[in-house]
């Protein structure tokens, strides 16, 4: 056997076994956020009793709620002598179904009726989220030439605390959100490469067809990946695969819209009420970038200088994924922001809504880690940065302080926040009337300091390059 396929061999080898170790590890820090009082709610059960129901071949939930209750499956979000009329659910043209897309029941389908209702979803959200941010990870490091310490950093970036803990979550907003951002990372690698390769081509076609079926808001994402991947088709005049690709997921979309007329009698699914642009709405949308618990700056700060770094470094050499990644950001931003109806998602852990964003955002701070091996930067600063960040996260949450849920669901004395010592000068909002949250100080406070830091590195950046252009992916 050649060097080269032994080599890749045990690169191959060697990722199964860190995908096998990282989620026995996740599943380990999931019973430890269990015991302390971290359950199965809000929406969750629902989601699972899809997938049992999926798993015995039908859409219609009430046989598998009657069992589920009955056998007590879900103690801590149904009471005993729970009735049916407790289970989210939706009586529509076919019956009574389970009132979100399918698409999460079908991707645990297979957990679920090998594991069970609750270990199986856990199990199966841990593997599939694992994988996908895994597969980012990979990608984009290749497309980007990281040496073995810049994948390091990227790594401890895609592992802080708040991840992890959306990563054992029963929901489809991360899932969703590494399906979109693979489409993103294969549109760039495109433009990189100057052609569009098989798996390209199969990852998009996942990507776009997939991610619908997980939350019809989901179509907004869908299209502009499929229009990005369009436009670099036809610059590269690509004509036959890239054809192929757009009629699948055309295929995909025109299933979902008649699942949803058949099942619920609306083409985009479960009747509901529409984001509202308003006062309140506008705060929200603030508050899911920068909220002192909710937000994804603070939540996940690499976020922040993922997109900088695709602003400043990935515009020019990237120009339809660039386009495409903040179009899809603010689209999805706006579009949970303004679901006033629901503020934050209800009763679901911090942050729910904009887990879509956190690896749209993330895989692109590698472009930046590309630029400080460039500008031969040690890397062992952003290393120990990245460190140290996830130690000042996890301290709370390993020493029972920190809290879990949406605080205008759960009245938390005070504000959490994930980063201690730090909360009365980070913004909240969601609890007052003013659109700039509480206090407008703070918001402007986070602002300055987000500016400096990324204006800071973007000077330290600065010089000429120190080696060759990054190798791209194949």
């Amino acid at each position: 056997m050649p060097r080269a396929d032994r080599i890749r061999g045990a690169w191959a080898a060697g990722l199964v076994v860190f995908f096998v170790v990282a989620v026995v590890v996740e599943y380990l820090f999931y019973t430890f956020v269990r015991s302390k009082g971290v359950n199965i709610t809000g929406d969750e059960p629902a989601y699972i009793m899809e997938a049992q129901a999926l798993s015995h071949g039908s859409v219609h939930i009430l046989p598998t709620a009657v069992r589920d209750l009955a056998n007590g499956t879900f103690r801590t979000t149904y009471p005993p002598g729970a009735t049916t009329r407790m289970v989210e659910q939706f009586g529509g043209p076919q019956g009574v179904v389970s009132p979100f897309a399918p698409g999460v029941g079908a991707l645990l389908l297979v957990f679920v009726a090998v594991f069970g209702a609750v270990k199986g979803a856990v199990v199966g959200a841990l593997c599939i989220n694992t994988a996908g941010l895994m597969w980012l990870h990979q990608r984009i490091s290749r497309l980007t030439g990281l040496g073995p310490l810049a994948q390091a950093v990227l790594a401890v970036a895609f592992a802080l605390p708040p991840v992890l803990i959306a990563s054992n979550q029963i929901y489809p907003d991360l899932p969703a959100g590494i399906l979109i951002a693979i489409g993103l990372v294969e549109v760039a690698g495109a433009e990189l490469t100057g052609r569009m390769s098989p798996l390209t081509m199969v990852m998009v076609t996942v990507s776009a067809g997939v991610s619908p079926w997980l939350q019809p808001k989901n179509l907004v994402a869908a299209a502009v990946v499929m229009a990005a991947f369009a436009f670099v088709a036809w610059r590269q005049g690509a004509v036959k695969g890239p054809a192929v690709v757009v009629g699948l997921v055309l295929l995909s979309v025109i299933a979902f819209l008649l699942y949803n007329h058949h099942y619920y009698g609306h083409w985009l699914g479960l009747p509901e009420p529409s984001p509202k642009l308003s006062r309140f709405g506008a705060q929200l949308t603030l508050g899911l970038l920068f909220d002192r618990d909710m937000g994804l700056f603070v939540q996940v700060p690499w976020t922040l200088i993922g997109l900088a770094g695709l602003v400043f470094y990935g515009w020019r050499r990237l120009p339809a994924a660039a386009v495409a990644t903040v179009v899809t950001f603010v689209a999805i931003l706006v579009l949970n922001g303004t679901y006033t109806s629901n503020p934050y998602g209800g009763l679901a852990p911090a942050g729910r809504f904009m887990w879509t964003l956190i690896p749209i955002a993330l895989p692109w701070l590698a472009l930046v880690l590309a630029r400080v091996q460039d500008r031969r930067r040690s890397m062992l600063w952003p290393l120990g940065l990245a460190v140290v960040a996830w130690i000042w996260q996890a301290e709370p949450v390993f020493a029972n302080r920190h809290q879990y849920y949406n605080p205008l669901v759960i009245d938390y004395p005070i504000w959490p926040t994930w980063w201690p010592k730090l909360t009365r000068l980070l913004p909240q909002f969601g609890r007052t009337s003013s659109v700039l949250g509480t206090h407008a100080w703070a918001l402007l406070l986070e602002l300055v300091v987000e500016a400096v830091a990324v204006a800071g590195l973007l000077l330290w950046l600065r010089g000429p390059a120190g080696r060759s252009a990054a190798p791209a992916l194949p």
